[in-house]
């Protein structure tokens, strides 16, 4: 079997050429056996779970230790190129739950 793919180092499209059993082996390598669950999605692995690991310290009012916060780039406006910067942020609530930001309750934002 003959196929094209893309070399991760050069970004180049290359052709292989293997057998069939060779190819078919290549490509379940990374399939899971029955029953198995991959890590990373479970947990505060998962992708979804990166929001709920701030909540604590929004909710507390705490701020994070200064050892593992990453800066965030500049922005700049894409009109005139000037300096943007973050007014206000928003943690989702879960599905299901009231949203806990004082704006929902009916204070006034400012």
């Amino acid at each position: 079997m003959t196929f094209r793919y893309r070399d991760a180092k050069t970004k180049r499209w290359q052709t292989r050429t293997l057998s069939g059993a060779d190819f078919r082996w290549r490509r379940l390598q990374p399939v899971l056996p029955k029953s198995f669950h991959r890590a990373r999605q479970f947990g505060f692995l998962h992708p979804n779970s990166k929001r709920w690991l701030d909540l604590p310290r929004v909710r507390l009012k705490v701020a994070p230790a200064a050892a593992w916060v990453r800066l965030r780039p500049a922005l700049a406006c894409t009109c005139c190129g000037g300096a943007m910067r973050i007014v206000r942020t928003r943690i989702r609530p879960a599905p299901g739950r009231p949203d806990p930001t004082p704006a929902a309750a009916g204070a006034s934002v400012m």
